[in-house]
């Protein structure tokens, strides 16, 4: 028999939650601290776009696209205007601040989480998610694809924090249907959405799917009435998010015209192996028969605003992932639609209500086990639920610690550090970095190789012709600025000067990046100068 209730008021102590939950955290930040422990450099791809985005708003330019000069901002700003805020405090630079700060800024994910399922179901199922959501759940999954702590400041995993917030604001609004309430979440979606965009979509669809159910209970002979506060929560939301809508609907009207960030499929979760990614996902372990039990725990009290709640945006989450599955096939072609954001995301956050799962499943069992005992006593003495879901918890726990061991091969503790470690090993590189950080201005366009423009001269602070596509402004034509580069390219290798100036004149280029001088024997024209070189990296200034 399933407990009618999970109380919110629990017989275990606060300081043994906070004992319980402050060791699972500190557990996991050792391992975080240990991969990001003197690193100047982060190592996944996406930081080059973060770092670039810092470095314009730190130079006081904080809706400029982050490698296009003329281009606005594109990519969620708050993750990066608060690097760009800590760097300037601090006096340090934005690539070290980015390398490091995520170890301890994303405790927020953790500690968010468990107030969470603490806030709807009490501190017992709390530390029971908290403890799937950081050691079992993830497993040895890369934390891009299993929400948990990371100890890299990417925004998908600073978001978490702010996400798991606003979930409880939108719960406390539907529960209070008072101005202020909606005026509360409305501020948290908007500050979701600064941060990243995938939990705003789950977030507006618990906000729509409520706000429907509520429309459509209160009908009555005058028509439909809506809950006053939603027109509030809205207006809020989009007042705390313009300085990004600003940008990409204001400024560009959400006009596509470059599909690849929104389009990138992981290798996991490409059509061709979705019976495999599936099969993976079905196939049994003792967390996951767990975590079942909680889905129809869920299920059965979806009733329940707290139930609802999370069962919407689990639903949302798996139809824009079964969305970024159908944009690949020939169908969404013929019809030219295209992604919203990369299904990744939405499996991401799957991973995390799966614990929430975990930690109700958990509590469903203790509610059976209790059952039975009481009926087991003599006289049908009655054993509280809560005192069986102490000793669950505890053994959650002892579990945990056994695994902890092998818990920092995730490749987040030891693979990105090694790709951190590797950036910039080319001692040419890392001095036309810095060349380029104290010699030229943020405002300078340099062409350059696509790789070297976005992880070298855009990571400084200076803008380029074209970067890859996949991290290229999704409302600037990128065929076109890639062809300008690839032609502006051999032009300047062939020497034809005059077609050459034509096309930086457009683009205002001031330096060219090149892996090795001119060809023997050619002549530099009057208005091209070495303006710096180390190794076989030269950079020629475009002018006087």
């Amino acid at each position: 028999m399933y407990p009618r209730h999970v109380p919110l008021t629990l017989k275990a102590s606060n300081l043994a939650t906070a004992v319980v939950l402050a060791a699972a955290c500190t557990a996991a930040a050792i391992q975080g601290v240990r991969a990001t422990r003197g690193l100047r450099w982060p190592g996944d791809p996406d930081f080059a776009r973060d770092i670039a985005s810092a470095e314009a708003i730190a130079a006081g330019h904080p809706l400029s696209d982050p490698f296009y000069r003329g281009e606005w901002a594109w990519y969620n700003p708050l993750v990066p205007s608060l690097v760009a805020g800590v760097a300037t405090t601090a006096g340090q630079p934005i690539p070290l601040i980015y390398a490091r700060l995520g170890a301890y800024l994303n405790l927020a994910a953790p500690i968010a989480f468990f107030a969470l399922v603490a806030a709807w179901w009490g501190r017992l199922v709390g530390l029971a998610a908290v403890l799937a959501f950081l050691f079992l759940i993830p497993g040895r999954d890369p934390g891009w694809l299993a929400a948990t702590y990371s100890p890299w400041l990417l925004p998908m995993h600073v978001a978490q924090g702010f996400a798991y917030l606003a979930l409880i604001a939108v719960a406390v609004a539907w529960r209070e249907q008072s101005v202020p309430a909606f005026a509360i979440a409305g501020a948290a979606i908007g500050l979701v959405f600064l941060t990243h965009t995938a939990p705003a979509l789950l977030i507006g669809g618990v906000m729509a799917v409520e706000a429907t159910r509520r429309l459509v209970v209160c009908r009555d002979g005058l028509g439909a009435r809506w809950p006053k506060g939603v027109a509030i929560c809205l207006v809020v939301a989009l007042v705390v998010s313009a300085p990004f809508l600003a940008s990409i609907a204001w400024h560009y009207r959400l006009q596509v015209r470059n599909a690849a960030p929104m389009a990138f499929v992981a290798p996991e979760l490409a059509l061709e192996n979705a019976w495999s990614f599936v099969r993976a996902a079905l196939t049994p372990s003792v967390h996951g028969l767990i975590a079942a039990a909680g889905w129809v725990w869920l299920v059965r009290r979806r009733r329940e605003l707290e139930a609802r709640v999370l069962l919407v945006a689990s639903i949302t989450a798996l139809a824009f992932l079964l969305y970024s599955y159908f944009v690949q096939t020939d169908g969404a072609r013929a019809l030219a639609l295209s992604g919203i954001v990369p299904g990744h995301h939405f499996v991401y956050y799957l991973r995390a209500f799966e614990a929430v799962a975990f930690g109700l499943g958990l509590y469903a069992i203790a509610g059976w086990v209790g059952h039975g005992l009481s009926q087991a006593f003599p006289g049908g003495r009655r054993v509280p639920v809560d005192v069986v879901m102490a000793a669950l918890v505890g053994a959650v726990s002892i579990a945990a610690a056994w695994t902890y061991p092998g818990y920092g091969a995730r490749a987040d503790f030891w693979f990105e550090r090694q790709t951190a470690e590797r950036n910039f090993a080319d001692a040419g590189l890392r001095g036309m970095y810095e060349w380029l950080r104290r010699e030229t201005s943020a405002a300078d366009v340099v062409l350059a190789p696509l790789n070297t423009g976005q992880y070298v001269v855009g990571a400084a602070g200076r803008k380029v012709v074209a970067v890859d596509k996949l991290f290229s402004n999704p409302y600037v034509d990128w065929g076109e600025r890639a062809r300008d580069r690839d032609e502006m390219d051999r032009l300047f290798t062939r020497g034809e000067w005059t077609p050459f100036l034509n096309r930086a004149a457009r683009h205002r280029v001031r330096y060219v990046v090149r892996r090795g001088e001119l060809p023997t024997g050619m002549t530099p024209p009057p208005f091209l100068s070495v303006a710096w070189k180390q190794g076989e990296w030269v950079v020629y200034r475009v002018g006087r």
